[in-house]
């Protein structure tokens, strides 16, 4: 049983062995550019809940959880005052 697994062994170190190196592509950096006088919509919207755990004080039972739950919509256009050189956004304003 021990010379199978060595043959084994054998085998699959020959083959990584022989395997050429594979290369994948070289990696795409993603930017977005926003120039001046771009703008667009912004739309978040959040739900939330669960349950908030007081820490017990000493001498005294844990008390309950208290129940969390909250909701919150926000929507707004933004506009690019002013971009770098580079791109950055440098000021940005807010209707």
């Amino acid at each position: 049983m021990i010379a199978g697994q060595r043959c084994v062994w054998l085998g699959l170190t020959l083959a990584v062995g022989m395997t050429p190196a594979v290369r994948g592509e070289a990696p795409l950096p993603l930017r977005e550019q926003f120039p001046a006088n771009y703008q667009y919509h912004v739309s978040s919207r959040v739900e939330i809940s669960g349950s908030l755990t007081l820490p017990a004080e000493q001498g005294k039972p844990a008390p309950k959880p208290l129940p969390v739950a909250g909701t919150s919509a926000l929507e707004y256009d933004e506009r690019v005052l002013a971009a770098g050189s580079d791109g950055q956004v440098q000021k940005a304003g807010r209707i």
